[in-house]
This record gives structure tokens, sequence and C-alpha cells, in this order.
């Protein structure tokens, strides 16, 4: 979604190399969520729908936060008035008060941890990154993230590495080689 964005407010065609870069990614996430096995792939359609849904999101703020009237703002405030919306969502779908549960200590600090890394700052450097090279490179990026999780999967969980598993890392690693030499041959034809 983020590169026919891309491709449209530029009037132009997808160049080869994001083409091959996306059927890559695709392939690559397919073998590691699967493990090769498609008939094991079953998506109820609410899970297609808040898919599809976070697809547009993602779509929506690779594209717009690098944009000249938003560039001014830092990402911080950006981020904090999209935390800001989305806790008013929540509070208002999900009444929270209602749960009756109180946290422990441990509770409180894995909580803090999953805000202030995994959000926070994770976010900050991602979309800084954004601003940096772009939406479209951004995202396919992004792919290596289940890359990260099939590792730790492995690492921490002991779940077993198949060999679908390591031809979905070649995949999303051809993928990340396509996209930077097919990147960087593009600039170099600008150039000249």
């Amino acid at each position: 979604m983020v590169l026919l964005v891309a491709c449209a407010g530029a009037h132009r065609k997808p160049r080869a190399y994001e083409i091959a870069s996306i059927v890559l990614a695709l392939l690559g996430v397919t073998l590691l969520t699967t493990h090769g096995d498609l008939t094991a792939f079953a998506v109820s359609p609410v899970a297609l729908i808040a898919g599809v849904a976070c697809a547009v999101c993602v779509t929506v703020y690779n594209c717009l936060c690098p944009r000249r009237e938003l560039r001014d703002y830092p990402v911080s405030m950006l981020q904090a008035w999209a935390f800001l919306m989305g806790a008013v969502l929540f509070e208002l779908s999900m009444h929270p008060w209602t749960l009756g549960y109180t946290p422990s200590l441990r509770g409180v600090g894995g909580i803090l941890f999953v805000v202030l890394f995994g959000n926070l700052l994770a976010f900050n450097l991602y979309m800084t990154g954004v601003k940096l090279i772009g939406p479209e490179k951004s995202v396919l990026y992004g792919f290596a993230e289940p890359v990260t999780a099939a590792i730790l999967a492995v690492t921490l969980l002991n779940t077993p590495f198949t060999v679908w598993d390591a031809l979905g890392f070649a995949a999303v690693f051809a993928m990340l080689a396509v996209l930077s030499a097919g990147g960087k041959k593009y600039a170099e034809r600008l150039e000249v």
C-alpha cells in the first residue's frame, strides 16, 4: 500500500527492484509464519479485517509523517498525540476500570518496559528512519521484524527451526539485499 501511495504521488510505476523486494518479503514472512505448510495458514474474518485496518494505518503514518507539513514537528509529539487518541479510544471501547485488575510490581515493571522500549523508543527510532530513508524502504526493512521474532522464539522458547524457516530467512535477507542494491543503482542512474 505504501508503494502504491508513493508511486501515485510521484506519478510513476513501481520499479522492478521494488516489486521484487515486496515479493521476497511476502514469501519470507509466509514461510516463517507457516513453516511451509500453507494448509495451517488459517485467518479468521476478524483477523483479516484487523490486519487490513492495521495495514491502512501503517500506510497513513508512514506516508504522512515524512511530509513537509509534519516534518517540523518532533516524532515524539506526534507519537504523544497518537497515544492519547489511542488511550481515549481504548477507554471508551474497553472500559478497563471494570476489569478489576490490580497490578503487581512485576506487572507494572513489565508494562513500563513495553511502553518505554517497545513503543516510545522503538517507534521514535523507526519514524526517524522513515524521515531519513522514506516510507517505501522503511516498510520493507520492517519485514526483518519476523526474522527477529523467529530468532527469539528459537533461542528463548525452544521453538523448532525448520528448513522452511531457513528459506524464509533467506527470502527476507534477499529482499534486504535487492532493496539496498536496487536503491543504490537507481540513485546512481539519477546522478549520471
